[in-house]
C-alpha cells in the first residue's frame, strides 16, 4: 500500500514499491513551478513517444493559460529513481455543484472549470507508461485521501482502455459511462473501400441522396493558419446563430471557452494536432467543423452550419465528406465524441466507452440530497403507474 506524508504546504511525497522493480514516488508541485514542470513533461512525452492530445504538455499549458487564474491547480509527478515517469494536472474545481449544492471537487487532468466555461474534456488520461498507470493512480488516490478538504474526487472523461487497472472497481468509486461513436477508418483502408461503404445499406442510400448537391471539391481541409482562424470565426458565428435561435446561450458565449480554442488553433494547427474544415456553396460558407487529433484519431469537437441552406443538409454533408477525407489522409478513426444522437450512431461502425468516476466523501447533505432524489423518482414512477392504470380502466369501460 502506498504511504503518504506531507513535507511542506506545497509538496507532498508518496512512495510504494512497484512489484520487483524500482520504487515509485509521487511528488506534488505548486502552480508556481509550471514552467519547469511543463519542460520536464515535454521531455517525458518525447521519451514515451506519446501523441495523445489531452495528456500533452501543450494542451495542458493552453488550458492553464486560459483557466489557471480561475481554477486552483497543482502538478503531480511520478518518479522512478528520481527521474520523471509520469505527469498529471490536479485541479480544485471552481463553482462546482451537485444539483443545488455547492461542492469542493478535485479533478485529474484539465477539468474543474465552471460548467458555463467548460471544455468538457474527453479522452482524458495520465501521461505515463501503460504499465505504471495503476500505480500512478494508486499513489494519487492515497495522496488525495490524506487530506479532507474536498467533497468529491473525480476522473473526468477517461476512455476505459486508458483507465488505470482496478480503479473503477474500488468500492468508493461511482461511475457514469457514456458511449463515443466512431467510424473505423483503418478498417475501410484495409478493405480498400470508402468509409461509408462500412455502414448499413439504408444509410448508404441516405448519404448518396444527401450528397447529390455536394462534391469533395467543395470541402476545404485547412492547414493554413490564417484560413483556419477565418474558418473558426465562421464556425463561432454559425454555432451561436443556431443555438441562440433555440433560446440557448451556445458554447462560445463563454469568452474563456472561445479563447481556449482560438489559442489551441494558433499553436497546434501548425503541428497537425488541430484541423479546421469548411464546406463552401456558391461562394458562401455552408458549414464548418473543428477537429482535434488525438494520436491517430480524429475527434469531431465542434461544428456549425448555415441555416439558410438547411434544405441541403450542410451539417450532414460536411461530416460525410470529412469521413472520406480523413480516411484518405491516413487517420485510423473518425470519432464523434459522446452523445447519443441518431446522426452519430448511423455514421459510425464502432463505439468506445468513456467513464466519469467520482469518489464522494460521506456528507450529510449528500445523504439528504440522495434521499430527496430517490423520493422524487419514486413519486414519478407512482404517478406514471397511476396514469397507466387509469388508461387501462378507460380502455375497458363500456
Amino acid at each position: 500500500m502506498a504511504t503518504v506524508c506531507q513535507t511542506d504546504d506545497d509538496t507532498m511525497q508518496a512512495g510504494s514499491a512497484a512489484g520487483n522493480g524500482p520504487p515509485l514516488s509521487l511528488s506534488i508541485h505548486p502552480s508556481t513551478e509550471r514552467e519547469s514542470v511543463l519542460a520536464d513533461w515535454r521531455k517525458l512525452e518525447q521519451q514515451l513517444g506519446s501523441s495523445r492530445l489531452m495528456t500533452s504538455a501543450d494542451w495542458t499549458e493552453i488550458w492553464l493559460e486560459t483557466y489557471g487564474d480561475l481554477v486552483e491547480h497543482r502538478f503531480a509527478a511520478l518518479k522512478r529513481n528520481g527521474q520523471a515517469a509520469g505527469f498529471c494536472l490536479v485541479t480544485h474545481g471552481a463553482q462546482q455543484h451537485d444539483g443545488p449544492l455547492p461542492i469542493r471537487t478535485i479533478h485529474l487532468g484539465t477539468a474543474g472549470e465552471p460548467d458555463t466555461d467548460s471544455i468538457c474534456v474527453e479522452y482524458n488520461g495520465l501521461l505515463c507508461h501503460a504499465d505504471d498507470r495503476g500505480q500512478f493512480a494508486a499513489l494519487l488516490v492515497s495522496w488525495v485521501d490524506s487530506f479532507t478538504r474536498w467533497d468529491s474526487f473525480q476522473l473526468d472523461g477517461f476512455c476505459t482502455a486508458d483507465l488505470p487497472d482496478g480503479i473503477s472497481e474500488r468500492p468508493e468509486m461511482h461511475s457514469v459511462r457514456k458511449r463515443s461513436f466512431y467510424c473505423d477508418l483503418a478498417r475501410a483502408r484495409s478493405l480498400q473501400c470508402e468509409p461509408v461503404e462500412l455502414l448499413g445499406s439504408s444509410m448508404q442510400r441516405t448519404i448518396r441522396r444527401k450528397l447529390r448537391p455536394w462534391s469533395p471539391g467543395q470541402l476545404e481541409w485547412i492547414t493554413d493558419l490564417p484560413a483556419a482562424l477565418s474558418t473558426f470565426d465562421d464556425l463561432v458565428q454559425l454555432h451561436q446563430q443556431r443555438w441562440t435561435a433555440l433560446g440557448e446561450p451556445g458554447s462560445y458565449a463563454s469568452r474563456r471557452f472561445e479563447q481556449f480554442h482560438r489559442t489551441l488553433i494558433e499553436r497546434l494547427l501548425p503541428q497537425g494536432r488541430v484541423v479546421l474544415c469548411r464546406l463552401q456553396h456558391e461562394g458562401q460558407t455552408a458549414a464548418c467543423a473543428q477537429f482535434l487529433i488525438d494520436g491517430n484519431r480524429v475527434l469531431l469537437y465542434q461544428g456549425g452550419w448555415n441555416p439558410e441552406l438547411q434544405r441541403l443538409s450542410p451539417g450532414f454533408a460536411i461530416d460525410c465528406l470529412c469521413l472520406g477525407e480523413a480516411c484518405r489522409r491516413g487517420y485510423d478513426a473518425f470519432d464523434f465524441l459522446c452523445g447519443e444522437t441518431e446522426h452519430k450512431q448511423r455514421l459510425s461502425t464502432d463505439v468506445a466507452e468513456l467513464v466519469w468516476l467520482k469518489w464522494r466523501r460521506p456528507r450529510w447533505r449528500f445523504t439528504m440530497l440522495n434521499a430527496a432524489r430517490q423520493t422524487r423518482s419514486a413519486l414519478r414512477r407512482w404517478s406514471e403507474s397511476l396514469g397507466r392504470e387509469k388508461g387501462r380502466a378507460r380502455s375497458v369501460s363500456p
